[in-house]
């Protein structure tokens, strides 16, 4: 787990209070010219909330610590939901808490937390580029109780990501077996082979190796995997070029990792003139999914 840090809290003033201010200059000076006592406990009165409202806010944040929790997987452009986690160690109860990504807009809200309390809140990523990213804190902020003053901490929470690129597209696939290049209906295991189970439907796969009593029962597409297609091995060819053709290619490929290993192929990656051979491991996918997304960017 990364290391946890936390800076000084930071406030200001909201639009109400900074109203509140101004009106408590012009009362104060009121009062100091007239003399008048009824200005004079008014102005006690303001003052006397700006202080509550400053003591209380510091202390409705402090005990507080927030957590991020993302998925395993990132993709560019894809929408990644996740939640943002608020605990404290006080028995104190906050209220109105607003936990924000750093640099971001991904924020949730909590509007009140049990002392020695935790909760969380469903939030959403989006990351626009592939690529490593480095996500480096959240901030807690809250104007509870009156509105008037907004305070603010930082909690460093550095977690370096990378971000596969968007699988969207065809890419070029080669497909290989003991006896050389398969045709499309074998080598999708359509009527081929022992029943291996069911997975879910993938653009690509043929109607006819849909099962439907499967699909009609669960209302999600399903279809038959077979011997033969899991003994298929598929080599992903990113086709060369720059700035927005490179781009798309990387995507292509991606989609095509995503499909092959998802119908059970030993699937390899040729990039940029190396070869990854082929492979079913499980974690194998998420290998040639790396390698694409730390693919050299070059600009067009």
């Amino acid at each position: 787990m990364s290391r946890v840090l936390e800076a000084p809290t930071q406030w200001h003033l909201t639009r109400a209070g900074s109203v509140l201010c101004i009106v408590g200059i012009g009362v104060g000076v009121a009062a100091s010219v007239t003399g008048d006592r009824m200005l004079g406990c008014l102005l006690w009165s303001m003052l006397s909330t700006l202080t509550v409202a400053a003591v209380s806010s510091r202390r409705n944040l402090a005990g507080l610590q927030a957590h991020r929790r993302l998925p395993d997987e990132l993709f560019a452009g894809r929408l990644a939901v996740g939640g943002l986690v608020l605990t404290t160690t006080r028995a104190r109860p906050s209220r109105q808490v607003q936990v924000q990504e750093q640099g971001l807009t991904t924020g949730a809200r909590f509007d009140f937390l049990p002392g020695h309390g935790r909760d969380e809140r469903a939030a959403h990523w989006r990351f626009p580029r592939r690529g490593p990213v480095r996500l480096t804190g959240l901030l807690l902020r809250s104007c509870y109780p009156f509105g008037l003053i907004t305070r603010q901490r930082l909690v460093s929470l550095p977690a370096p990501l990378l971000i596969y690129p968007h699988p969207e597209g065809r890419e070029g696939a080669r497909i290989r077996s003991g006896s050389g290049e398969q045709d499309e209906a074998h080598a999708r295991g359509v009527g081929q082979g022992d029943f291996q189970g069911l997975r879910q439907y993938v653009a690509g796969d043929p109607v006819r190796q849909l099962h439907w009593p499967t699909t009609a029962r669960t209302g999600q597409a399903m279809v038959v995997v077979r011997g033969a297609q899991a003994a298929r091995e598929v080599i992903i060819e990113v086709a060369e070029g720059r700035g927005a053709a490179w781009e798309r290619a990387l995507s292509a490929a991606a989609a095509g990792i995503q499909r092959h290993a998802a119908a059970g192929d030993a699937v390899g990656l040729r990039l940029s003139g190396e070869l990854l051979e082929p492979r079913s491991a499980r974690m194998w996918r998420r290998v040639l999914l790396e390698r694409l997304a730390r693919a050299e960017r070059r600009e067009g």
